[in-house]
C-alpha cells in the first residue's frame, strides 16, 4: 500500500466482489498459468476510461514490481505475507492539482492461504497500532493513526469475496488530519486494494459513473468476481 503520508489533503479507501466459473468468457482473454497470473492484474486495475477526462491515470512508480516494493504497511507493522506475493500492479489517479485521489493495487499470491494470512496480519496491525506519534518510513513529519468503526456494516455481502475495511485517520503533531477508507478484498490467491484519497474541497472521482465509496467499491468488486476461478484458485 505505497502512499504519501496523509496530510490535510490526502485520504484512502476500497472494496470488492467475486464469483467464478470455468465457463467464464474471460478464460479466453486472461491466461490462467504462469507467474501468479499477472495478466489478470491489469483487468482489475483502474483505467483511464474509468474516470472523467480531467483525471490522469498512471502506473505507480515501480507499480508492477514485487521485489523491493511494499503492499501492506498499515501501522508500520510486520507482514510476513509480503514474502508470499508473486505479482503486483498498483495504479494511481491524480486530479488537475496533481493530488493523489485514488489508487488500486492488485496482487497475486502463491496460494489462497497467503491472502488469508495477509488479512489476519492487517487485523492484528489494527489491534496493535501504536498510539504515539511515529516517524513515517517514507519520511515526513511524525504521525499517529486512529481508526473509526468499520464503514461497511451496511454494505451488501459479495459471494466468494472476503472484505476488510478500515476507517483510517492519520494525524500529525500540528493537528492536520487526513482520513481514508481502506478496503481490502480477497478471492482465492488474489488480493485487491482500492485506496480513495479524499480531498477537503472535492469529492472523489467517479469510477464508471459511481461516485460514492460503496459504489466505487462495487465496480472493482465486480471485476474481481468476473475473474475465472482458474485464475484465483
Amino acid at each position: 500500500m505505497r502512499r504519501a503520508t496523509i496530510a490535510v489533503l490526502l485520504l484512502g479507501a476500497l472494496v470488492a466482489t467475486a464469483c467464478g466459473g470455468t465457463t467464464n468468457p474471460l478464460e479466453r482473454t486472461i491466461p490462467t498459468t504462469g507467474g501468479g497470473n499477472p495478466a489478470a492484474l491489469p483487468f482489475l486495475s483502474v483505467k483511464q476510461d474509468d474516470v472523467p477526462p480531467e483525471f490522469i491515470v498512471t502506473l505507480w512508480p515501480n507499480g508492477d514490481r514485487v521485489e523491493g516494493e511494499v503492499t501492506l504497511n498499515m501501522c508500520s507493522a510486520e507482514y510476513p505475507s509480503e514474502a508470499l506475493r508473486i505479482a503486483r500492479r498498483q495504479v494511481a489517479v491524480f486530479d488537475q492539482q496533481q493530488r493523489l485521489v485514488l489508487s488500486t493495487e492488485a496482487v497475486a499470491y502463491q496460494t489462497p492461504a497467503a491472502t488469508a494470512q495477509a488479512f489476519e496480519e492487517l487485523r492484528l496491525a489494527q489491534t496493535n497500532c501504536p498510539r504515539d506519534f511515529l516517524q513515517p518510513s517514507n519520511g515526513g513529519d511524525p504521525t499517529r493513526i486512529l481508526f473509526g468503526p468499520a464503514p461497511d456494516r451496511e454494505w451488501p455481502a459479495v459471494p466468494n469475496v472476503e472484505r476488510l475495511v478500515f476507517d483510517y485517520i492519520e494525524m500529525n503533531e500540528a493537528g492536520a488530519i487526513g482520513r481514508a477508507a481502506l478496503v481490502f478484498l480477497r478471492r482465492g490467491r488474489i488480493l485487491l486494494g482500492v485506496y480513495v484519497y479524499f480531498q477537503p474541497d472535492a469529492a472523489p472521482p467517479t469510477v464508471n459513473g459511481a461516485g460514492t465509496v460503496d459504489a466505487i467499491t462495487n465496480v472493482f468488486a465486480t471485476r474481481l468476481g468476473d475473474l475465472p476461478q482458474s485464475v484465483t484458485k
